[in-house]
């Protein structure tokens, strides 16, 4: 009598089959995504701009990541779930501030929040803590302020880069 296997089934010779099985499992965990991707690394989060300041204005400027609804940032993420928010320290930090630089050697210090009226400082080392709404859509809570100084200010094109990161 001639007999193979193939995946789990023996075929028998006379034609007859003799039943094997096997198990197919899947495991769901929580988790998020930039909402339209999935891609989880690499992504270009758009661009948190202060816009033009005169040299002189002294005092504070806000500016926000760009809001979600096909405007910016959204995530989608299993509800109920805690994020921890991290933003590292960016190219040109310096005495426990972010700065953005210019091409002259200028620096201008600014600090990032979670939230739009700047009461939760997200810190350069470690994180802040995210609750995802029922619905499980939130927009990336990155706010951010520059502290201008006035007329010692050189004028310039000031950026940096930051990187950041999502865990649960």
């Amino acid at each position: 009598m001639w007999c193979a296997m193939f995946a789990g089934v023996a075929l028998v010779a006379d034609g007859s089959a003799a039943a094997q099985s096997f198990t197919v499992a899947a495991e769901i965990v929580p988790g998020c995504a930039v909402r339209g991707t999935l891609q989880t690394t690499g992504l270009a989060l758009g661009t948190i701009d202060f816009g033009s300041v005169p040299a002189t204005h002294t005092g504070i400027a806000q500016a926000s990541a760009p809001a979600g609804a096909m405007g910016g940032i959204e995530l989608e993420c299993t509800a109920g779930l805690t994020l921890t928010l991290a933003v590292d320290g960016g190219q040109h930090a310096s005495g426990g501030s972010r700065r953005l630089a210019a091409a002259n050697g200028g620096r201008l210090a600014y600090a990032l929040y979670a939230d739009v009226m700047h009461q939760t400082a997200i810190p350069l080392a470690g994180g802040v803590s995210i609750d995802v709404p029922a619905g499980g859509l939130i927009d990336l809570p990155l706010h951010a302020v520059a502290h201008l100084p006035g007329g010692g200010q050189a004028p310039g094109s000031y950026t940096d880069t930051v990187a950041v990161t999502l865990s649960w």
